[in-house]
Formats: C-alpha cells, sequence, structure tokens
C-alpha cells in the first residue's frame, strides 16, 4: 500500500514540475491561486500571450492542476493547489490564502450563467437584440452555427453581452470591433469583416435555406468537398509560405514502431513515408521561441508535439505502425501512414487531412471534430475482413472517404442532435441509418456508427 502511495506522490510531482517548467504555465497558477477564477480570455490576456493556439497548448501541459466552474471559468484544482504551493516554496514566498468569488445567490447566479444559442443554420445578432439582452443582464454563447453575422453595434455592448463565438463555419462582424472579435472566437471556420453595413450573402454556395433539411444537405455536401478538401492543403501551403528557418535535420532509427502520436498547437507537422527516413524541424524566422516542437523517439513509438514552426516526420517505407494517435487543437498537419489498425482523430480547431492505406484483417477508426476542418482517406483490401468507423461531429466540418473492396457490406447508425450529415455509396446517397441485404453473412463488413450534434460531415464510401 505504500508502494502504491509513493507511486501515486511521485507521480504527481513529476507532472507538477513538468507544469512549472514554463514562466507562462507559473503564472497561470499564481493568477488563479492570488485572484480566483477567470476566463480563457483573462487569463491570456494577464500572461501577456498573445497566440491564442500557443496558450491553448500551455493549458493542456497542465490540464490537470485546472477545473473549470459551472459559469466556465478556470480555477486550480486539488493538485494546482499543491502546485502553488510548491511554486511558492520554491520562490521563497508565503502562499497566500484561498482567494474565492463570493457565493452568489440563486438570482446572481442565473445571471451569470450565459444563455446558450446554438444548432441553427444561421444567426443574426442585431443592435436591437444584443442591448435587449445587455438590459437583462444577460450574455451570449454562440455555437454550433454555420453562419453567424454580428450587425454593428457599439463596441461596449458587444463586448459586455458577447461571451464567446465557436464551432461556426463562417462569422460576419463589423471592421470596427475586430479586436474584440478575434478576442470572442474560438474554431471559427471563416470570419470576414465588412464596413457599414453587413453583407447579403447566401449561406453557403447551394444557397441554404433553414428548416429545409434536403436543401441544407445538398448544399454542405459541396460546401464541405469543395472547402475542407482544399482548404487542409491549402492551410499548410499558406504556413509554409511564412519565413521559416531551418533548426534541426537528423535521420531517423530505422525501427519497426508501432504507435505514432501527434498533438499539434500552432504551426505544421507532416508525416508521411519515404527513402531517406529522418526529423526536420523549422521554426518562424526572426522570432524567438521556447517550445517549438518537440519529438520523442522510442523502441516502439514516436511522440510528435509542435506549437510554432512545422515538423517534417519521414518514416522507413517499410515500417508498418498499428496505431495513429493524432490530437488538433490549431495549426495544420497532413499525415499519410500505412498498415494501420487502429486510428485516433481527434480536431478541435485548425485542419487534419489523413491518408492510410492497409490490409491489416481489421481496422477501428475514432474520429472527433469539435471545430476547424477534417479530411480523411481511408483504403482497405479484400483482406481487411472488419471495419469499424466511429464518427462524432460536435463543431466544424468532416470529410470522409473510405476505400473498400466491391464485396463488402455495409451497416450505418446515425444520431443527428444538431447539424446536418451526407452519406453517399459509388455517388448514390443512402439513408443515414441502413443495413445493407446480405451484412450478416458477408465476410467482409464495414460498420459505421456517427454521431452529429452540430457542424456538417459527408461520407464517401466507394467499392
Amino acid at each position: 500500500m505504500n508502494n502504491k502511495n509513493n507511486k501515486t506522490a511521485n507521480g504527481e510531482l513529476d507532472y507538477i514540475l513538468q507544469a512549472l517548467g514554463h514562466q507562462v504555465r507559473r503564472k497561470v497558477i499564481e493568477i488563479l491561486a492570488e485572484e480566483g477564477p477567470q476566463t480563457y480570455t483573462e487569463l491570456m490576456r494577464k500572461t501577456g500571450v498573445e497566440d491564442s493556439g500557443t496558450f491553448g497548448f500551455h493549458l493542456r501541459r497542465m490540464q490537470k492542476l485546472l477545473v473549470k466552474n459551472n459559469r466556465g471559468e478556470y480555477e486550480l484544482s486539488n493538485l494546482g493547489w499543491k502546485a502553488y504551493n510548491i511554486l511558492k516554496q520554491l520562490k521563497g514566498e508565503e502562499p497566500k490564502p484561498k482567494t474565492r468569488r463570493k457565493e452568489e445567490t440563486i438570482e446572481e447566479a442565473k445571471e451569470l450563467t450565459p444563455l446558450v444559442i446554438s444548432d441553427r443554420s444561421s444567426f443574426e445578432l442585431t443592435r436591437e437584440i444584443a442591448e435587449s439582452y445587455l438590459r437583462r443582464g444577460r450574455r451570449l454563447v454562440i455555437t454550433d452555427i454555420l453562419k453567424v453575422t454580428i450587425h454593428p453595434m457599439p463596441r461596449e455592448v458587444f463586448d459586455k453581452v458577447v461571451e464567446k463565438i465557436s464551432d461556426v463555419l463562417t462569422l460576419y462582424a463589423p471592421k470596427e470591433l475586430e479586436d474584440l472579435v478575434h478576442e470572442k472566437t474560438h474554431d471559427v471556420f471563416t470570419i470576414k469583416f465588412y464596413k457599414d453595413k453587413p453583407p447579403k450573402t447566401p449561406l453557403d454556395l447551394g444557397g441554404l435555406i433553414g428548416g429545409l433539411v434536403s436543401s441544407i444537405v445538398s448544399g454542405v455536401t459541396s460546401l464541405v468537398t469543395s472547402i475542407v478538401g482544399a482548404t487542409t492543403d491549402k492551410a499548410i501551403i499558406i504556413a509554409g509560405k511564412n519565413k521559416l528557418e531551418l533548426v534541426s535535420e537528423e535521420p531517423l532509427p530505422a525501427k519497426d514502431y508501432k504507435k505514432i502520436t501527434v498533438d499539434v498547437n500552432g504551426g505544421i507537422a507532416e508525416i508521411k513515408h519515404g527513402k531517406q527516413p529522418k526529423i526536420r524541424i523549422w521554426k518562424p524566422r526572426n522570432r524567438i521561441s521556447e517550445a517549438i516542437a518537440n519529438v520523442d523517439i522510442g523502441d516502439k513509438d514516436i511522440e510528435v508535439e509542435v506549437e510554432t514552426g512545422k515538423v517534417e516526420l519521414i518514416l522507413p517505407e517499410n515500417t508498418k505502425p498499428e496505431k495513429l494517435l493524432v490530437d488538433i487543437n490549431g495549426g495544420a498537419a497532413n499525415i499519410e501512414v500505412n498498415q494501420l489498425t487502429q486510428l485516433q482523430l481527434s480536431v478541435n480547431g485548425g485542419w487534419l487531412k489523413t491518408k492510410t492505406n492497409t490490409s491489416r484483417e481489421k481496422l477501428y477508426a475514432r474520429i472527433e471534430v469539435n471545430g476547424g476542418a477534417l479530411e480523411t482517406t481511408i483504403t482497405t483490401t479484400k483482406n481487411t475482413k472488419n471495419q469499424d468507423i466511429e464518427l462524432e461531429v460536435n463543431g466544424g466540418v468532416a470529410k470522409i472517404t473510405l476505400n473498400t473492396p466491391a464485396n463488402t457490406k455495409i451497416k450505418t447508425t446515425t444520431s443527428i442532435e444538431g447539424g446536418v450529415v451526407n452519406m453517399k455509396t459509388n455517388g448514390q446517397r443512402i439513408p443515414p441509418t441502413y443495413t445493407e441485404p446480405g451484412y450478416e453473412e458477408a465476410e467482409n463488413k464495414l460498420t459505421i456508427t456517427t454521431d452529429i450534434i452540430g457542424g456538417v460531415a459527408t461520407i464517401n464510401i466507394n467499392r
């Protein structure tokens, strides 16, 4: 029992010391301990970090030290308070007593609880609507909407009423609110600023009309196909045009790596097979950065972490990784890894494009999109008897292409609470929930389970 307790204590200490290893994370701990709960925007401003992707990276590195209260503000967890006490001891200072905000009455708590506007094809925030909420002391969270238009209004009205805008495909906002809009947006695909009056634009290329499901699905298909496919490539091209400076290049040891883990919070990650395995790292020229990227090479696994700049990883041609785990919170990644048995892809912002060809007997893919854009292509052979694909879309856009042998039978199960999904086989639309005749008896099976809570998705099956 004592050995178990010691192991737990040592693990906590290792985690705390890692978190204390950067001045931004130390500042976050001190702010929360000494000033009380803070929003993401407040913490970002008080720590002096200007890039949201970089700041998100630091919060992820200390996530066990943080909790969120019912207002969505960050507070220190029990482990976070331990980290604060250790930090003060290391600095030779006395820890200050815990700072908590006063307990609100029921009415005060109600006023502090934001009103969430979500799961719509479009939403327009006019000055009249904003001022109405302001008079009632309510704040707005606008999320999971294809198109949002902010009408001209006084800066103080917008600032006090709008708490956050997230998981939006296109946002139109007045030019004079540009700085405030950037502070309050997260996982917004496109932001367009205008002067004078808001533009009269259709919802998308297909002229979507809210409430007409068939029209929405038709329009979203072309939208996702044309925008997502192009944008993942475009994001990498544009970022690559920035002046980057090569800071490291070395050969990658020729091993049969079994697992590849990729965590991108900003910058670019590119991974593929090649004849000359190597690792190359760039950083933005004329920019001082303490955390550009980190690549850890083990006997059987590779871990890539990118905050700024660019990482290129070329794998040995004959290596056959079994698992690919990708977490994108900003920036862009383009990954081509073959012979996988398991994919776990999570996109919370930014862009991710993956391709894999496999002849393994089984393939499992778990894909989550909470914002940003994802494009994934999976190609299997007749040797692949069972394919199990799980897709969850809470925001953003996703395009999935599955190339499978002609004798593969299909079963799809779909739950839609918000957003839209379009599913096709050989170019012909199929119902979101569908079991192909002969599925139960088939030797090769493709099972797709889809949960659409917000955002848009297309799934194309080619046989």
